[in-house]
Parts: structure tokens; sequence; C-alpha cells
């Protein structure tokens, strides 16, 4: 739900990086949003259903191959963090 009201800047910058101009990430964010939210609606209402859970993994690899291309500092920066935790 926050995704509909207050976009996050990463996100924006992600979908940037994959060369959507700014309304264009803007628009996409909302309806990403909107995704997810209906996702996670169908998620409770067929909990058991195997083939959707796929879909959930498939789509979350997906997600952060697209992140990865697009923006590979966002896993830099993952990675700096899980650096510091360990110390």
């Amino acid at each position: 739900m926050p995704k509909l009201l207050v976009p996050d800047s990463g996100e924006l910058a992600i979908l940037a990086g994959a060369g959507l101009a700014a309304r264009d990430a803007l628009a996409a964010v909302r309806l990403l949003g909107a995704a997810e939210i209906a996702f996670g609606v169908a998620l409770l209402w067929f909990w058991r259903s195997n083939a959707l859970l796929i879909l959930n993994v498939v789509a979350l690899v997906a997600l952060g191959l697209g992140a990865l291309v697009s923006t590979p500092a966002v896993f830099v920066a993952m990675k700096m963090c899980l650096v510091f935790r360990q110390l």
C-alpha cells in the first residue's frame, strides 16, 4: 500500500536505470504496487496452491535479476551491509 501513496526513491531509480522516463517509472511503481496487493490477496485466498507459490519464487528471482541488470549498485550496497554486519 505505501507504494501507491509514496513511491520509494530506490524503486524509481531501478526503473530509471532500466530506461524508463520519470513519469513512466512512477506509473510503473504504482502499477507494481497494485499488482503486489492483488498477488498478496491471491496468496491468502489460495494459500494451498503450489503453482502460486512457485510463481511467487519465479517472480522474485526475475525482479532480482532485473534490478541487478538495471542497477547493480543496489547489490553492492546490500553486500556492504552484510560485510559490516559480520564485523
